[in-house]
């Protein structure tokens, strides 16, 4: 793909208005909330790594295998979606840098963003999930280092890490 073409498409998404939305928003969203149903009902209200069925110290949530730059928390086909306990989906975002990919329509390209150093990338702690929803106060749930920083300049480290300028 023609780099100019690339930074367009990367323009359009980071200026579409729902990507404005924090992740605090769209996971109090009822596009999530319905998402995240059929998720847990496929998966018995069970937790993938550990069996746990969840309980008031240790909920059940459902976790991205990996990311998709500009997609909302409801728009990932089922297959990248799992549940965990809090304790599991907390010890993965602690040990395994999260994956985020660009999708060009034809297949997803690895995005070398640099997880948030507070949140290991979860962009939230369930544990404070009474104070702003869990929300990390260093990324503000955005995930990622380089998504602190300006639009332009987002796009401008995308097309770096791709070799692309």
């Amino acid at each position: 793909m023609e780099w100019g073409i690339f930074a367009n498409h990367l323009l359009k998404i980071h200026m579409n208005r729902e990507f404005k939305l924090t992740y605090e928003e769209q996971l109090n969203d009822l596009r999530w909330f319905t998402k995240r149903s059929i998720i847990l009902n496929r998966d018995n209200y069970t937790c993938r790594m550990c069996g746990n069925h969840g309980n008031e110290g240790n909920p059940l949530s459902v976790h991205h295998r990996y990311y998709l730059y500009g997609a909302l928390a409801w728009e990932y086909d089922n297959e990248v979606l799992i549940t965990l306990c809090s304790n599991c989906h907390r010890l993965i975002h602690q040990t395994l840098s999260p994956l985020c990919y660009y999708n060009n329509g034809e297949k997803l390209i690895p995005m070398n963003f640099t997880p948030c150093d507070r949140c290991n990338g979860a962009g939230r702690f369930s544990e404070f999930e009474h104070i702003q929803g869990g929300i990390c106060f260093k990324c503000n749930g955005l995930r990622y280092k380089e998504l602190f920083q300006e639009k332009e300049k987002v796009i401008k480290d995308a097309l770096e890490h791709f070799g692309m300028i």
